[in-house]
């Protein structure tokens, strides 16, 4: 079936990409989807849009494509209107992103009119049915059964922009072992259903899942690690940190980054893993204030540290 745009701009269809030279710097060219590409982003385009009521609907459209923090995913095409915005894997033809900034000014105006409004008016289990409805329909397939529900929470705060509306997660597991990284997360609007917003990660590798290392020589690692960069990161900010505490530690597969190699949130995940203690060492700062943190990733195998990150 062919599809016609009649009354749509295609901002960009002559795309900026970023490579290196052999110098290692980075440099512009231009970049043009192909026919197949270009078929399929906005057939992605023109069903995710039903899925989310918006038929019959034209406007300027703008596409982009570039690389993601994930290297794994590689290169996405980004094909957005002032509706909706969808990201979608070249590699795969697979959605990995819905953005739906109109419904986002719709549950603003909602906040606006009722401030007092705490309680969601749906049972988190219905909100849930909700969701894997969408992931179904954006997926084109049901929730994988390796994917175990992480997180169902409802945003009452007043002080947030996300009052009024359900963040559920659902993570990728191995062998019991939830995947750091990997998961599907959906933000649907708690009075109407409608959804806020869909991300889909899932492309990590499979590793190990043996420990060797204790939980408390982890501790001891992390605590180390976090020590030796702590003041870097947070003496200019919050004053010197000091007293480093074990917040938290929970086993997950995780993909090691360059977080201690002075990549400081400028760093790409490998799609490689490993089985890893994520360890959240806590400090204290002056003048007193909130913690601050520090999050080492310790290789429950070797006791190598495979990377982290930090309250910024």
């Amino acid at each position: 079936m062919r599809h016609f745009f009649p009354t749509i701009v295609i901002v960009a269809v002559l795309l900026i990409g970023i490579t290196e030279n052999s110098q290692g710097k980075s440099q512009k060219e231009e970049v043009q989807l192909t026919q197949a590409e270009q078929k399929m982003v906005f057939s992605q385009y023109e069903r995710i849009r039903k899925i989310c009521g918006m038929e019959g609907k034209d406007g300027e459209i703008s596409i982009q494509k570039g690389i993601t923090s994930f290297e794994a995913m590689g290169e996405l095409i980004e094909i957005s209107d002032k509706e909706i915005t969808i990201k979608v894997s070249p590699k795969t033809g697979e959605v990995v992103s819905v953005y739906i900034p109109a419904v986002t000014k719709e549950l603003e105006n909602w906040r606006k009119n009722t401030p007092e409004i705490t309680s969601p008016t749906k049972e988190a289990n219905q909100i849930k049915q909700i969701a894997l409805k969408y992931i179904k329909l954006i997926t084109e397939k049901p929730l994988p059964s390796n994917f175990v529900l992480s997180k169902i929470r409802y945003n009452y705060n007043d002080k947030t922009r996300d009052k009024g509306s359900w963040y559920i997660i659902w993570r990728r597991t191995l062998n019991g072992y939830e995947y750091q990284n990997d998961a599907i997360s959906v933000s649907i609007v708690d009075y109407s259903g409608k959804l806020e917003s869909f991300f889909s990660q899932t492309a990590s590798e499979e590793c190990p899942t043996e420990t060797r290392i204790t939980r408390e020589n982890a501790e001891r690692i992390a605590i180390a690690k976090a020590s030796s960069v702590a003041g870097r990161i947070y003496t200019l900010y919050y004053g010197k940190p000091k007293n480093p505490t074990i917040f938290s530690v929970k086993l997950m597969i995780v993909n090691p980054n360059g977080f201690f190699e002075g990549k400081l949130g400028d760093y790409y995940s490998t799609p490689k893993c490993r089985l890893a203690y994520v360890i959240r060492v806590n400090f204290e700062v002056e003048p007193p204030k909130e913690n601050v943190w520090i999050y080492v990733y310790v290789d429950a195998n070797t006791g190598g540290v495979l990377g982290g990150d930090c309250l910024l």
